[in-house]
């Protein structure tokens, strides 16, 4: 829903609301907020399931008392892993360079280099042993040996 010129609330047909999906889909995130039961979920699955759609889904909802950061990024990355089809449990490599991650995730080696040193930072250490030592601990990686 969208506000008209004089503040009146006014349906969107649910074509233009996919056009735009289409349109925001150019970016890395795209966030979709709204009400309840407004129809996000299905509007999103609709899109997602359009033949020859080349994009994934993930879904996160999040609650609007939701404070804890630990819960969110398992939740975030849960659903990510749904989305790319790696959600049997099965954990990611960590032993891949920087320039295969790159290639893997179709980024510049820029762009892996700019979030390997956030998570760093975030995690406080300064290492990738460190940093998938610190990510177990938090579980988001299983415990077990590097790969």
């Amino acid at each position: 829903m969208t506000a008209a010129a004089h503040g009146t609330p006014r349906l969107i047909e649910r074509g233009d609301l996919l056009a735009a999906l289409d349109r925001a889909s150019a970016q890395q995130v795209t966030i979709i907020s709204a009400p309840a039961g407004s129809g996000k979920t299905s509007l999103l699955r609709a899109w997602a399931g359009r033949p020859g759609q080349r994009h994934r889904l993930a879904v996160l909802h999040v609650r609007r008392d939701q404070h804890d950061a630990q819960d969110f990024w398992l939740t975030l990355l849960n659903a990510v892993r749904q989305a790319s089809g790696t959600a049997s449990g099965a954990e990611p490599p960590t032993n891949l360079s920087r320039l295969e991650i790159a290639s893997e995730l179709s980024v510049s080696l820029n762009t892996v280099s700019t979030h390997i040193r956030s998570i760093y930072a975030k995690f406080g250490v300064r290492d990738r042993s460190s940093a998938v030592q610190r990510a177990r601990e938090f579980r988001l990686l299983a415990a077990g040996r590097t790969r």
